[in-house]
């Protein structure tokens, strides 16, 4: 018997631009990196802390610019508690997947450094931004809010401990299989 899905909600469509919480915070953006908090989102107290090197921000934000996307945020739903202040529920908001392309976003963003060799946002017309960046589709897919810290600690972990990183030595074998099959 298969179990119930983990993933419960609904994908909504956001840009790239309603990441940022205001327009001053562009400012204020690079500040950001020893926080538990990136951009709108607030990161778990367990989740690793941010680990891509200038080459993968760089690589994915020419990427974003190339139009192959964003791939999905996963955020669990925000929810609020029944008082009269209506405070946050417990863990609402969090973002479960995607903290390292929030924050390559950010740093571009603060204009910590450029993309295809020397173009820095801040060199863009504000038509570019837009068009190229600003607007581009970054759908989150939104859980159900879920209280149970153990559950998006599950979802967490399977999101991000299943796959196998590929290496260098890959590409070449994959190139020599490739020739091999060419030349025959």
């Amino acid at each position: 018997m298969l179990p119930a899905p983990l993933l419960k909600g609904t994908v909504r469509a956001y840009t790239i631009e309603q990441l940022i919480p205001s327009a001053s915070m562009v400012r204020d953006l690079a500040q950001q990196a020893d926080s538990r908090q990136i951009m709108r989102f607030t990161l778990p107290t367990w989740q690793r802390p941010e680990t891509w090197e200038l080459k993968q921000k760089v690589r994915f934000i020419e990427g974003i610019f190339l139009n192959f996307g964003c791939g999905y945020l996963v955020v669990n739903a925000r929810e609020w508690m029944n008082t009269a202040d209506a405070p946050p529920a417990p863990m609402a908001g969090w973002l479960i997947d995607g903290q390292q392309r929030v924050a390559a976003i950010r740093d571009f963003l603060a204009g910590l450094f450029p993309v295809f060799g020397n173009v820095y946002w801040n060199m863009l017309d504000r038509p570019t931004q837009i068009r190229r960046f600003l607007g581009v589709s970054f759908p989150h897919f939104e859980l159900e809010y879920v209280a149970d810290e153990q559950l998006l600690k599950e979802i967490y972990d399977r999101l991000n401990f299943g796959g196998t990183p590929h290496t260098e030595a890959d590409r070449l074998l994959l190139n020599a299989v490739v020739s091999r099959g060419l030349g025959a």
